[in-house]
């Protein structure tokens, strides 16, 4: 079919609007991840239309950035665990949704996002914060959206719900200084307040502790003095928290927590141990990709060697570079970590020719933030899976979209 220059462009803005508002519509549904046809349709409609715009102008349109080759790499390796998986038709779903799915994401974000687009998909991280945490605040008041005693938002799980909303707050927080009016920055304040509410109603240590540090983090980058702002919110907010909330906040500084052999804290050591005998006899080639790979071996070698977890079952190595290196093998651990260091490597370059300079800085010193706070949380979890894996491929493409004026201007100089 022939069109015309004029027809061309108007479906070439039509397939952008797609693009740019089934993104953010996707941000506002993941959280919600009973809503499945609604969350397919908005993964698969991106990619669409980004093909058909690179097949109505008959090029194909793929920009080259410092994570392209890491990424394929590790794609690849993904891939090739597939020799050796111990289930290769549960590798291949999970390949296709928690690596396919997300890289395409990522590759229509970096190639189709524009400076513009930026503060609305921030402003929908927010958003999503904010319905989540009011949900979850109402139904942990009422009674319903609770599992012993801890506030599940929208998840089935208090844990994953405090790690999902740990990243939608670190991502949030530029947002502050990019709104101008003083009823604007009261806004979206108060939504913060009330997802750290929230959060702190999860119970959940990782994301608890995550969104602090990458909190603390953001304030060196972008203002210290939010530092004071942040102790002070906490020592107002805490006297208003239940009991077995402030409990289980404390016991992430109490030594006794980490030595109890029927703590969960403690429970991580016995799994690394786990994890640790499964390398020793299978470092080479992994289980497949696929944390169901993963797990049978996990708890036999517990059993072998009589290791005291308090779980009653091991669902992950709970570290997010053993749990790779146990799923992908070696070639797939290596590939990861030239990910993870081509990634850090990035955000080091870009800082290094002063993040002040920038005009998006307060966004971008988020998203670095957010990074962080990944890995934070990646060392005592495996964030990789389900709706987790798909922020994190989100906030390496904003990065790149953030950074790209950055590295160019760094190029001509």
């Amino acid at each position: 079919m022939n069109l015309s220059l004029a027809e061309k462009e108007k479906w070439l803005l039509l397939l952008d609007k797609i693009i740019i508002w089934d993104i953010f519509i996707f941000i506002l549904l993941l959280p919600f991840s009973h809503i499945t046809t609604l969350h397919s349709i908005a993964k698969v409609l991106p990619p669409v239309a980004w093909a058909a715009k690179m097949l109505l102008r008959k090029k194909i349109s793929l920009k080259k950035d410092m994570l392209s080759w890491p990424i394929l790499g590790y794609v690849g390796a993904c891939l090739f665990s597939l020799l050796h998986s111990a289930d290769v038709y549960y590798s291949l779903k999970e390949i296709r949704s928690d690596i396919i799915a997300p890289v395409l994401l990522y590759l229509v974000i970096v190639n189709n996002i524009r400076q513009k687009h930026l503060r609305i998909i921030f402003s929908c991280f927010l958003l999503s914060a904010s319905i989540i945490s009011s949900y979850g605040i109402w139904a942990y008041i009422n009674g319903t959206g609770v599992l012993s005693g801890r506030a599940l938002l929208t998840f089935y799980s208090h844990t994953i719900a405090g790690r999902y909303l740990s990243i939608l707050i670190i991502l949030s927080m530029g947002l502050v200084y990019t709104v101008k009016s003083h009823r604007g920055k009261a806004g979206i304040i108060l939504c913060l307040l009330v997802s750290s509410i929230a959060l702190l109603l999860t119970q959940a240590r990782q994301g608890i502790v995550a969104t602090l540090i990458a909190g603390i983090i953001f304030a060196l980058l972008r203002d210290k003095r939010l530092l004071l702002i942040m102790v002070l919110g906490l020592m107002l907010t805490v006297p208003f928290l239940p009991r077995n909330t402030i409990m289980r906040m404390k016991s992430i500084v109490m030594l006794p927590t980490y030595t109890n052999e029927t703590s969960t804290m403690h429970s991580r050591y016995g799994i690394w141990q786990a994890a640790a005998f499964m390398l020793r006899d299978n470092w080479l080639w992994g289980s497949g990709f696929g944390w169901k790979n993963v797990r049978p071996g996990l708890n036999d070698y517990r059993t072998i060697y009589k290791l005291q977890i308090p779980d009653p079952e091991i669902e992950h190595a709970h570290n997010i570079f053993l749990q790779e290196w146990l799923e992908t093998g070696l070639v797939g651990f290596i590939m990861f970590l030239w990910l993870v260091v081509s990634l850090f490597r990035s955000i080091w370059l870009v800082f290094r020719h002063g993040l002040k300079r920038y005009p998006e800085a307060d966004c971008l010193a988020s998203v670095t933030a957010t990074l962080c706070g990944f890995f934070i949380m990646g060392m005592v979890t495996f964030f990789l899976r389900y709706e987790m894996v798909y922020l994190f491929w989100i906030s390496m493409a904003l990065f790149i979209v953030l950074s790209e004026p950055t590295r160019q201007a760094a190029q001509h100089n």
